[in-house]
C-alpha cells in the first residue's frame, strides 16, 4: 500500500505537468547521459533526482515543469528560483561570512540541490559554493553522490537512491520510491514518443 501510494504521487507529479518529451528523447545524448554513463547511472534516474530536487513550474503557455539550474534552498532564503546565474550567485554570497563559506552555511545549491554542509565534508579542493551554481559541475557532483548513495545499499536499491536525500532509512525509502516512480514514468514517456 505504501509503495503504491508513493508511486501514485510520483506518477501524478510527472503527468500533472507537461514534460517536454523532446528533452527526454535527447537525455542519453546530452550532458545528462554523458554523466550518467560515467557513474553507471540511468539518465532518467539522474534527471528524476533533479526534478525531485529543483522542479520549477514554468509558464510557457501551458503548465510544465523542469529542473531549475539556479535554485537555492536555505532557512534564510527558503526555496528560491533565480532567473540568472548572477542572481543566484549574489543570493548565495549573501549567506557567506564576508565572502567566506564554512561548514555552518547550510544551503542546497543548484539543479541537484547539493547541500553545502555535506559537500564541504567531501574536501573537494578548490570548489566553492558559487562553483556549484554551474549546472555541469552540479550535475557531475550530484551523479557522484547518487552513485555513492546507491552503492551504500547494494541489496536495497530504493534505500540507496533515497540516501541521496537522507540517511534516515524511513525518509530515504520514501524519497527513493518517489524518485524511482518519476524515473519509471519518464522512461514510459520516452518509449511512447
Amino acid at each position: 500500500m505504501y509503495r503504491l501510494n508513493t508511486l501514485a504521487i510520483a506518477v501524478f507529479m510527472v503527468f500533472s505537468f507537461s514534460i517536454n518529451v523532446s528533452i527526454l528523447d535527447e537525455l542519453d545524448s546530452s550532458y545528462w547521459g554523458e554523466v550518467a554513463r560515467e557513474y553507471s547511472l540511468d539518465s532518467s534516474l539522474l534527471y528524476a533526482v533533479a526534478l525531485m530536487e529543483s522542479k520549477k513550474s514554468t509558464d510557457n503557455g501551458f503548465a510544465s515543469v523542469t529542473p531549475w539550474m539556479w535554485t537555492l534552498n536555505s532557512s534564510n532564503l527558503s526555496r528560491s528560483y533565480y532567473q540568472t546565474r548572477e542572481d543566484a550567485i549574489e543570493a548565495l554570497n549573501s549567506l557567506s561570512n564576508n565572502g567566506v563559506f564554512d561548514a555552518r552555511v547550510n544551503v542546497d545549491i543548484g539543479i541537484m540541490q547539493l547541500n553545502w554542509i555535506w559537500f564541504a565534508k567531501r574536501n573537494v579542493e578548490g570548489i566553492l559554493p558559487t562553483d556549484l551554481i554551474d549546472p555541469k559541475t552540479n550535475i557531475k557532483y550530484g551523479a557522484e553522490i547518487l552513485r555513492e548513495s546507491i552503492d551504500s545499499a547494494p541489496h536495497d536499491y530504493i534505500l540507496g537512491v533515497g540516501r541521496y536525500h537522507s540517511w534516515d532509512n524511513e525518509k530515504a525509502r520514501l524519497y527513493g520510491n518517489e524518485v524511482i516512480g518519476i524515473s519509471n514514468a519518464l522512461k514510459s514517456l520516452r518509449e511512447k514518443s
